[in-house]
């Protein structure tokens, strides 16, 4: 059953997660030291709460005392638990697909004609990142493009696979570290996972939270594709792959068409200084014994399922 009131719970749940997940990722040096799997399953989690806005019948608790609250609270909360009538609900219906069906226009209409800008204003790169390229995976489609309007690298398209490269002089060794990210990307169908959250932002296009998800999924697909590809790396490599990524971050600036990029595109470059500084981390410690970590994995772990069940079991009234 959804009413108003378990939509108003959603909302401030999953923005209290969204927060916490946001805290722990850049205030902390979490991500570096115990890996990936907390932060998807708090970033798994909270998407689950953003999708299943339900309130449970028989399953729920009264946390605050009508005694104690306001008039002004009394009728929010009366305004709010009471059940969508018949009348109201296809308005509603009629306003949540309205809002869907625009916000996925836009971002069509928007897409089709940056990549069309882009796709005008660039040209095949030469034959040295063609050779890379072959001599990775030759049965990768992906074409190689040089764009000067650019100030990252990006993997983008679904059918039509292509690599935009800035229009910058990179030695053999550059060149090949920046297809190899790009490659791994389009290797794990990050793109694809991409393109699963903005689904989900087009349907929940009403929930800030959801919109903040999406930028924490890209980031953590980040630092996949950097522990992905540093796994068949040695140590010098993993030191020269971190110096050409050093290398695009310095000459990353975050232009109009780079924000437009980073939203259904895979990049390589990043402007933030904790994101950087993790990354950096993370693959300096990739070989780290993390056998005797399990107790600051586990925490988080259990305190996201208490909080995710009283989510459902505390309702104010």
């Amino acid at each position: 059953m959804i009413t108003g009131l378990s939509l108003f719970c959603m909302i401030l749940n999953c923005s209290v997660m969204s927060l916490w997940i946001y805290l722990l990722r850049t205030r902390t040096e979490y991500i570096p030291k115990y890996g990936f799997f907390v932060m998807k399953f708090l970033i798994l989690s909270c998407i689950f709460r953003i999708l299943i806005p339900f309130e449970i019948p028989g399953f729920r608790y009264s946390s605050v005392d009508v005694i104690f609250c306001s008039d002004a609270e009394k009728l929010l909360y009366s305004v709010l638990e009471s059940s969508f009538s018949e009348e109201f609900f296809p308005f509603l219906f009629f306003l949540w697909i309205s809002g869907s069906i625009c916000y996925s226009t836009r971002l069509f209409v928007r897409s089709k004609k940056m990549l069309a800008f882009i796709e005008k204003n660039s040209y095949i790169a030469d034959s040295r990142a063609k050779r890379i390229l072959e001599e990775m995976d030759p049965d990768c489609p992906a074409v190689i493009r040089i764009c000067p309007m650019i100030t990252r690298s990006y993997l983008t398209g679904y059918l039509h696979l292509n690599i935009y490269l800035p229009e910058y002089h990179y030695d053999e060794e550059e060149l090949y570290y920046i297809i190899l990210h790009e490659y791994t990307h389009w290797k794990r169908k990050d793109i694809w996972k991409k393109a699963l959250m903005i689904f989900c932002c087009i349907v929940i296009w009403w929930n800030p939270a959801i919109h903040f998800m999406r930028k924490e999924v890209s980031q953590l697909l980040e630092f996949e594709c950097d522990k992905y590809l540093a796994e068949n790396l040695s140590d010098e490599e993993v030191m020269n792959y971190l110096d050409t990524l050093l290398n695009c971050i310095r000459n990353a600036q975050c232009s109009l068409l780079d924000r437009s990029l980073d939203t259904f595109a895979s990049f390589i470059g990043t402007s933030k200084i904790y994101m950087s500084k993790h990354r950096f981390q993370l693959l300096i410690g990739r070989n780290a014994e993390s056998r005797r970590r399990i107790f600051p994995k586990a925490v988080p772990i259990i305190l996201d399922m208490i909080w995710l069940i009283n989510s459902y079991y505390f309702i104010p009234r």
